[in-house]
């Protein structure tokens, strides 16, 4: 029995989250994406400013992975209580890991039966400055990679030219680059669903007659910050776009 809802769970998890928030690239940010990103790939000859930006990549998805986990194992500890079949048990573990996924920490979207306080608000005001924190950082790391893609794309240029780099050389630098870009259209998709998240919480806070200026606020530097973290990935393409197209064809 245990199996079957280790199986039943997990494939339900997979399906439930297999599509979640679009990405920036018409993708999304889901489980299948999370694990991929935190099992990583190899970073021999990155930079360290692209090392940077798929850190920042790896926290979010650490914190969604692991929120859904604990949403799952909070699911199947009612269950437990409750004396739930194996089926119950198995759909009880999807839906609080798939919200727990989703809810992006700020309570209002974490249970059907939230209640707006004072201290729901304080706390969910707490996490907003927190967010605002982490896009700044977001945003600095993506800057920095396109700073070194522009000097890493003038000196292949120069190489591919003299012919001390060749069209394979090339390539691979420009994998690597295009990685940076799907590193930050993640970024950029995790923003927007915490954007949302603070949009409900908003929302929720306003019905409950409490002040929400302080919330608003900080949707207004979220929005600004993630302005920043599109343009750094138009920049990234731009660049990438500067190498010959003999070169940039797969």
């Amino acid at each position: 029995m245990k199996a079957y809802i280790r199986f039943s769970g997990v494939t339900g998890l997979c399906l439930a989250l297999a599509a979640c928030a679009p990405d920036g690239a018409g993708g999304t940010n889901n489980l299948f994406s999370d694990i991929s990103t935190l099992s990583g790939g190899a970073t021999a000859g990155q930079s360290p400013e692209q090392r940077a930006l798929r850190e920042r990549q790896r926290s979010y998805a650490q914190v969604r992975v692991g929120a859904a986990a604990g949403g799952a194992a909070l699911g199947i500890l009612a269950c437990a209580i409750q004396k739930c079949s194996a089926e119950q048990t198995a759909a009880v573990a999807v839906a609080g890991a798939a919200a727990a996924y989703l809810a992006g920490g700020y309570l209002t979207n974490q249970n059907q039966a939230f209640q707006a306080t004072q201290e729901t608000l304080r706390r969910d005001i707490e996490l907003a400055q927190q967010d605002v924190q982490k896009l700044k950082q977001s945003v600095s790391a993506a800057q920095g990679v396109v700073s070194f893609q522009r000097a890493e794309i003038a000196r292949l240029n120069q190489g591919y030219t003299a012919g001390t780099v060749s069209a394979n050389q090339y390539k691979a630098q420009l994998a690597s680059m295009r990685g940076d870009v799907s590193a930050t259209q993640s970024l950029i998709s995790t923003s927007n669903e915490r954007l949302g998240s603070l949009d409900n919480s908003i929302s929720n806070h306003s019905r409950a007659g409490l002040p929400t200026d302080q919330l608003s606020a900080q949707r207004t530097a979220q929005q600004s910050q993630l302005q920043q973290l599109r343009q750094a990935e138009q920049a990234m393409l731009a660049n990438i776009n500067r190498a010959p197209a003999e070169v940039k064809k797969s």
